[in-house]
């Protein structure tokens, strides 16, 4: 298979180094969330693993992204 993996391959790939985390919160809440997310320019997770580690951080503990997560990137149509 090697370099030429689907988008799907690649996402399942990538998913296989992740683990879930389910919030629960207010109805109506996620929208505002989300939206406060994308006028930062940034997505729901990673405003929410930003939170933590800012939350963390005034803690005096130091929560990094683990080393060796490949990050997806979504294959190009040519």
């Amino acid at each position: 298979m090697g370099e030429n993996k689907t988008n799907a391959e690649a996402v399942k790939d990538y998913q296989k180094q992740l683990d879930d985390i389910k919030v629960r919160v207010p109805k109506g809440y996620r929208e505002l969330i989300k939206n406060y997310a994308k006028s930062q320019g940034i997505s729901l997770n990673q405003l929410v693993i930003r939170a933590i580690q800012a939350d963390a951080a005034a803690n005096g503990i130091s929560l990094e992204v683990p080393a060796g997560i490949k990050e997806y990137k979504k294959l190009e149509n040519n």
